[in-house]
């Protein structure tokens, strides 16, 4: 079996969301350096569809963070992805906010709500034990 013919563990999609996610944050690490608007920017995961036409990539940021302002930064992104990637046509770039943290916050509340509920009980039992 030639090189070019290797079968390989998982599909090339994963394989290039994979790619696209370390050359991303890397970038996206050394443009935060120049504009501190990006610097609390994370990198949560990238998305490459199977027609290979459009990337999505997941970003964590401050709340209020415009995501317009990745749009500045598009082509550079493009562009350090055609040099490491060695792809004929590199996907469109999707920006958005990452939809696991917004859902994993409001879980972590409810959570926390509950807790503080079963606390607050407990509590007030222990004090109608006490005949105050």
């Amino acid at each position: 079996m030639s090189k070019s013919q290797k079968q390989h563990s998982f599909p090339r999609t994963d394989r290039l969301s994979s790619l696209f996610a370390k050359i991303l944050a890397s970038e996206i690490e050394r443009i935060a350096d120049i504009d501190e608007r990006l610097f609390l920017l994370t990198l949560t995961g990238v998305v490459v569809y199977p027609d290979l036409s459009h990337a999505t990539i997941f970003l964590d940021a401050p709340e209020g963070f415009d995501f317009d302002i990745l749009e500045e930064y598009k082509g550079r992104l493009k562009t350090s992805i055609a040099s490491l990637s060695r792809l004929k046509r590199v996907p469109a770039l999707h920006f958005m906010p990452d939809p696991a943290i917004a859902a994993g916050s409001k879980v972590d509340t409810v959570i926390r709500q509950e807790m503080f509920h079963q606390e607050v009980v407990f509590e007030e039992d222990n004090y109608k034990e006490l005949d105050l």
